[in-house]
């Protein structure tokens, strides 16, 4: 197309462009230029005609016999984690909105088992996120295959999840994973596009799971340990990402509360119930005291240096894996669902947003990642809305004008209360 428009310009312009800088041979001889004009328009159109015949000869030649393979149909881009946002930041909106609505429901998991979704263990004063990186970090996500934990040790069980009103990437799961089939219309796009991090045994979907879908977790639930099994076990070796911006105040906190602390789990449940037994909760919702959202640096610092500790799971959950880290105790954060009291051991454990939950692991040799609850029980809720202090003024009261005493009731000065000069 470029080329007939080109050619077409070029032969108007050449008849209509002025004469004035050469000769025009029509005007010696008329018949000679129109045959001129007639040969350059006969030859720009058997040169079209040619162009037209070999494009189409050489596309006829060029065309597969097979159907065209295309490496961006084949391959799947690499999976970055750190493309989706931190669920962590949405769990104020979760309790808000979702309080009473089912998000998922999951049949034949064990009394005392929490469902997670994301597994953060790096802060940088604005967000708790995963990490970005090697391969035992919890950004390594791989594709979905099968026989993922072929080593673990605990109880197997089988959890059938059935999404309802839950949104999202970050798929419900539980225990070390070891098989995820997925069943219903979507199953097929669901497994091409879900990846896994066995370290953390968490799961991400990319085509986002929706009401309908449906998929069985084959996973192994760990033994948990008690403190005496814990007594005489040290911390792991595992790398942690250093947390940056953590407010100066948490360092000498942490370093106050583990002082009488003899072994590491002592360290860890004196972290805990610092906050645990310390602390008042709320969700800032209405009728409820006042409570910010977010875990910012600020957030945290203003949460551990006001005159009561008042939050929910968002921010001691975050104050105590960053108050582990100051002490170099292997931490992160872990943000899920489980069941209250009344529910737990139902065959089917329907999870709303009144069901989320993020809490604190800590990494034992040999051991593995063993659970802590940071956060108070909901009805230890504070009596004073105000969490600021307060200035409490002592009342004005008016004073009597002193007592003017009479002459006779002036006793002179004795000679052992004079000055020195008088006395002189």
């Amino acid at each position: 197309m470029f080329a007939v428009v080109s050619m077409s310009w070029l032969a108007l312009r050449q008849l209509w462009a002025p004469q004035n800088m050469a000769v025009s041979v029509s005007e010696v001889d008329p018949s000679r230029g129109a045959h001129m004009r007639t040969r350059r328009l006969l030859a720009g159109v058997a040169v079209l005609a040619v162009a037209a015949g070999t494009g189409v000869a050489a596309s006829a030649i060029a065309t597969p016999a097979q159907p065209r393979h295309v490496f961006r149909d084949v391959i799947i881009p690499p999976f970055d984690i750190r493309d989706y946002p931190s669920p962590l930041q949405a769990f104020r909106k979760n309790v808000r909105d979702e309080a009473d609505k089912t998000l998922f429901t999951v049949q034949g998991l064990p009394k005392d088992a929490r469902i997670r979704t994301a597994v953060m263990d790096q802060f940088d004063g604005m967000v708790y996120n995963v990490t970005d990186g090697g391969p035992t970090s919890s950004s390594a996500f791989a594709p979905l295959r099968s026989n993922m934990a072929p080593e673990a040790e605990g109880v197997p069980v089988t959890l059938k999840f059935a999404i309802d009103g839950y949104r999202g990437v970050w798929m419900p799961t539980a225990g070390e994973l070891s098989e995820i089939h997925f069943e219903g219309d979507r199953a097929e796009d669901l497994r091409r596009g879900t990846f896994v991090n066995t370290v953390t045994g968490t799961a991400v979907a990319t085509p986002k799971l929706g009401a309908g879908d449906e998929y069985v977790v084959d996973a192994v639930m760990p033994a948990v340990p008690d403190d005496e099994q814990l007594a005489e076990v040290p911390f792991g070796k595992v790398t942690m990402p250093k947390p940056s911006n953590v407010p100066e105040e948490l360092t000498s906190l942490a370093a106050e509360t583990v002082t009488d602390a003899e072994t590491p789990i002592e360290q860890v449940r004196a972290l805990e119930n610092l906050l645990s037994e310390g602390g008042f909760f709320s969700h800032g919702l209405e009728g409820e005291v006042l409570s910010r959202a977010g875990h910012t640096a600020e957030r945290i610092s203003t949460l551990v240096g006001a005159e009561q500790m008042i939050g929910d799971d968002e921010q001691y959950a975050v104050a105590m894996a960053l108050l582990a880290g100051q002490l170099d105790i292997p931490a992160r954060v872990v943000m899920g669902y489980y069941p209250d009291e009344e529910q737990a051991g139902e065959a089917v454990f329907a999870a709303t947003g009144d069901n989320v939950h993020a809490w604190v692991e800590v990494n034992f040799e040999g051991v593995g990642w063993v659970t802590f609850n940071p956060t108070p029980p909901e009805d230890q809720v504070p009596n004073d809305q105000n969490t600021k202090p307060r200035v409490d003024p002592k009342p004005q009261v008016l004073q009597p004008p002193p007592r003017r005493r009479s002459p006779s009731t002036c006793r002179p000065r004795s000679p052992t209360t004079a000055s020195p000069r008088m006395r002189a």
